[in-house]
C-alpha cells in the first residue's frame, strides 16, 4: 500500500468545486447532503427548534445514531480544539465562529442503494478524497470521523429477512442451508433482537442498542452476552455484501471471496469496503435465562482487595461452568450481572454458593446490599432489563438506550483464563490500582462473556484477535476528556495489566488510542495475512483510519 501523498480533504484546493458535487449528487440520486456538528443549530439565530431537540437527546444513543454529523463521544467530532460544543442551557446565543467542523465529515451521502456507494467510492478515487464510513457513530476511537472529508453513510440501510435454508451465493444452490437472518448495514441490534424474537430466533450481538448489526462491530470481532453459549458475533457471519474500494460488489462468504470474509470477520471495519449487508446465523430461543445479579460494598480499600481477590477465584469456576455477563467496579463497591442459558436458581447457589458464604462470614467489612436471582422467558425480556439496569434513564415504554454525548476515552486488555487462574490475586490487585488512580475518573468494566463457544474456535479460523480465544475478561477503564494528554496517562495506567499479560492483546473496537505495539495487540499473529488482503483489496489505501490493517503507510 502506497501513500504517495496525503489525501484530499476540504481545506485544500484540490477539493472539487461546486460544480463537481453537483454534478456527483446527480449519480447518488440527490442523497449527498451536507454534515454539519450535532450542536451547530445552537449557534443559529433560527435554529432554537432544533437545539432544544439536541439539548433533549444529546444523551439518547437512538437519537445521537440518526445524526449523520454524531458519534457516540463528542470528543470524536473535534480536530484538536476546534469543535462544537453543546452551550451551557440559558446562555445567550453564542457566536457561529464559536462551532467549527472539527472532524466532522463536510459531505455525506445519505445510502439507500448499492449503487450509490459505488459511486460514492468511484468519485472518491477519481478526486483522491478522504473518505470514511459510517453507520451508527458507535466507535470508542472516532474511526468513522475524519477532518474534511466524503462520509459514506450506511445507517438507513434497514433491511431484515429470515431464512431457514441460506445457501451463499456462489455455494451449490443445493447444499443444506442454514438458519440465517440478513441485514442491512444500519440496523441496530435492538431492532434485530426484537424481530428475531417475534420470530422465536436468537442472534449473536451486542449488548449496546445503538450498534449496528453490519458495521465495525462484527467486522471487528464482536462480543457478545451469548458468546460463551454460541461464540463472538464474527464466528456467525455467513455472509456480506461488501462495495471494495475498486468499486465492485461482491459477495465474500466460504465459497467466494474467501479471504475476504475472513479478514471481515474480525479485521475491522472501514478498512476493507463499505458493507451494505450482512448474514448472521440464526438459533432457536432458549426456554428460558437466568440472571443473578449481586451488588456488594466494601468499607475500605483494604478490604475491597480481599473482595476482588475472592470474585477473582470465583470467575474461573463461572468461566468453566458457562456463566457470562459483567461486573461494574466503582469506588470500592462491585456489581456483578451474570447470566446462564436455560438454567435454574439450584445452579446459580452451586456456583455462587461459597462466593456468597464468604461474603456472610466477613459482614463486617464487606456487604451484600442489593441484587437478585430471576429467571426470564425470553432474550428480549432479558436484554430489555438489563440495558435499564445499565442506562435506568427509560425513553418511554421500559425501553432504556446506551447513555452517550459524552466525552469519553478508554483503555482496555483481554486477560487470559490462565492468567487468572495463575496470578488472579496480582491481577485483581491491578484493577483496584487502576480504579484507583487518577486517570480513570469512572468505572472498570470487566466483560466475561468468552469461554465456552468462543473459546472453542481456532485462533486462525477467523480473522479475530487469537487473544479472545483464551480471555477469560475483557477489561474497559473509562475516563472523562478533558485534554489530551489524558491519553497518555491511561496508557500508563494500562502498563500493569500489559505486564501481568504479556502474551494476550486488546479488542480492535474498544482499545487504548494510543495502543503499544498495536499490529500485535489488536490483531495478534492474523496481521500479515490480513495486510495481504488489505494490499489485494485496496492498493492504493481508499480506506484509511486509525490503528487499522495498512494504517502505518499512511
Amino acid at each position: 500500500i502506497a501513500a504517495t501523498r496525503c489525501r484530499c480533504t476540504a481545506d485544500q484546493s484540490c477539493f472539487p468545486n461546486a460544480k463537481h458535487w453537483e454534478r456527483f449528487n446527480l449519480t447518488v440520486g440527490g442523497a449527498l447532503i451536507q454534515v454539519r456538528p450535532p450542536a451547530s443549530p445552537c449557534y443559529d439565530a433560527d435554529g432554537t427548534a432544533q437545539c432544544a431537540t439536541a439539548r433533549a437527546n444529546w444523551h439518547d444513543s437512538a437519537w445521537r445514531s440518526t445524526q449523520v454529523g454524531a458519534a457516540e463521544h463528542p470528543n470524536w467530532e473535534a480536530y484538536g480544539t476546534q469543535s462544537c460544543p453543546l452551550p451551557p442551557n440559558g446562555t445567550a446565543l453564542p457566536s457561529a465562529s464559536s462551532c467549527s467542523q472539527g472532524s466532522v465529515p463536510v459531505l455525506a451521502v445519505n445510502v439507500s442503494s448499492i449503487s450509490q456507494v459505488q459511486a460514492a467510492i468511484h468519485f472518491a478515487r477519481q478526486h483522491f478524497l478522504r473518505i470514511v464510513v459510517k453507520s451508527t457513530g458507535h466507535d470508542y476511537l472516532g474511526r468513522s470521523f475524519a477532518r474534511g472529508s466524503l462520509s459514506i453513510w450506511t445507517h438507513n440501510l434497514k433491511s431484515i429477512q429470515f431464512s431457514e435454508e441460506f445457501v451463499e451465493e456462489g455455494c451449490d444452490p443445493h447444499s443444506s442451508g442454514a438458519s440465517a437472518v440478513e441485514v442491512g448495514a444500519g440496523v441496530q441490534w435492538r431492532e434485530l433482537y426484537t424481530a428475531a424474537h417475534a420470530q422465536g430466533k436468537l442472534v449473536v450481538g451486542a449488548l449496546s442498542s445503538s450498534v449496528a448489526t453490519g458495521g465495525g462491530y462484527v467486522q471487528g470481532g464482536g462480543h457478545s452476552p451469548l458468546s460463551a453459549a454460541y461464540g463472538l458475533a464474527a464466528d456467525n457471519s455467513l455472509q456480506f455484501t461488501i462495495v471494495t474500494p475498486d468499486g465492485t460488489v461482491r459477495y465474500a462468504n466460504r465459497c467466494v471471496n474467501r479471504d475476504l470474509f475472513w479478514a471481515l470477520r474480525g479485521g475491522g471495519g472501514g478498512t476493507f469496503g463499505v458493507v451494505t449487508a450482512a448474514v448472521h446465523r440464526t438459533f432457536p430461543a432458549p426456554s428460558n435465562i437466568l440472571s443473578a445479579v449481586h451488588v456488594l460494598a466494601a468499607s475500605g480499600v483494604g478490604s475491597y482487595r480481599q473482595l476482588m481477590g475472592q470474585f477473582t477465584q470465583l470467575s474461573a469456576a463461572l468461566y468453566r461452568q458457562g456463566w457470562a455477563g459483567y461486573f461494574v467496579m466503582g469506588g470500592t463497591s462491585l456489581t456483578l450481572r451474570y447470566h446462564a442459558l436455560t438454567q435454574t436458581t439450584a445452579f446459580h447457589d452451586h456456583s455462587f454458593g461459597s462466593f456468597l458464604e464468604w461474603i456472610a462470614r466477613h459482614n463486617a467489612t464487606v456487604r451484600a446490599v442489593g441484587g437478585g436471582v430471576r429467571s426470564y422467558p425470553s432474550f428480549l425480556e432479558w436484554y430489555n432489563d438489563t440495558m435499564c439496569s445499565f442506562y435506568p434513564s427509560a425513553t418511554g415504554g421500559g425501553i432504556c438506550n446506551d447513555d452517550l454525548g459524552t466525552n469519553r476515552v478508554l483503555i482496555s486488555r483481554l486477560v487470559p483464563a490462565n492468567a487468572i487462574e495463575s496470578s488472579g490475586g496480582e491481577i485483581s490487585d491491578a484493577l483496584v490500582t487502576l480504579l484507583q488512580s487518577n486517570a480513570t475518573s469512572n468505572a472498570i468494566l470487566g466483560v466475561a462473556v468468552s469461554g465456552g463457544a468462543a473459546a472453542a474456535v481456532a485462533g486462525d479460523a477467523v480473522a479475530v484477535n487469537p487473544a479472545w480465544r483464551q480471555a477469560l475478561w475483557h477489561i474497559t477503564a473509562e475516563s472523562s476528556w478533558d485534554e489530551s494528554s489524558l491519553m497518555d496517562r491511561l496508557t500508563a495506567a494500562n502498563a500493569q495489566l500489559r505486564d501481568l499479560t504479556p502474551c494476550s492483546g486488546a479488542y480492535f473496537n474498544e482499545a487504548d488510542y494510543n495502543e503499544p505495539d498495536w499490529q500485535q495487540s489488536l490483531f495478534g499473529n492474523n496481521y500479515q495475512r490480513l495486510l495481504t488482503v488489505k494490499t489485494q483489496v485496496d492498493p492504493r489505501g481508499l480506506l484509511v483510519c486509525w490503528h487499522c490493517v495498512g494504517s502505518e503507510h499512511w
